[in-house]
């Protein structure tokens, strides 16, 4: 948070999160970490999204755990936080994925852009607010927003 504060750039996923995380005995504890450190990242970007993957994959495994040790208390917390890392990576993954495809398309005027990354920014926030996303929400959401935009336009 200092380094944030200073204008600092937080260290490569890669190179700060993986090392750590292996060191970590439990899967549980690895989802955990890479939960925390994702939220440290800038939000939206792609080392925020490899500590999202990592923790969706690590409490996964955690949550298999828990299902096999015949614990119903820790295997519902471990199956809540496995479908709120879903939630977030599937979102956060989509996003960077429309945001790629706008990227390549460099043709486009500097208005359109602009009203493209509106768009993108409020489907984002649509979909970071339900609770159960799924990608046809977002285009759904894609689709209203464009419609909505053009037609003001």
């Amino acid at each position: 948070r200092k380094l944030k504060a200073l204008g600092g750039v937080l260290p490569l996923f890669d190179s700060s999160v993986v090392p750590v995380a292996k060191k970590l005995k439990t899967s549980r504890d690895r989802a955990d970490l890479a939960w925390w450190c994702s939220l440290q990242y800038d939000a939206g970007s792609v080392e925020q999204l490899k500590c999202l993957e990592m923790s969706h994959a690590n409490a996964t495994e955690a949550s298999e755990e828990a299902e096999t040790s015949k614990d119903s208390e820790g295997e519902k917390v471990a199956l809540e936080r496995a479908k709120r890392v879903d939630v977030a990576r599937a979102g956060l993954s989509d996003k960077i994925l429309v945001d790629e495809v706008l990227r390549r398309n460099q043709s486009m005027s500097r208005t359109v852009k602009v009203l493209y990354k509106l768009i993108i920014d409020k489907v984002h926030k649509r979909a970071q607010s339900e609770e159960n996303y799924r990608p046809e929400n977002l285009v759904q959401a894609l689709l209203i927003e464009g419609s909505l935009a053009a037609a003001v336009a």
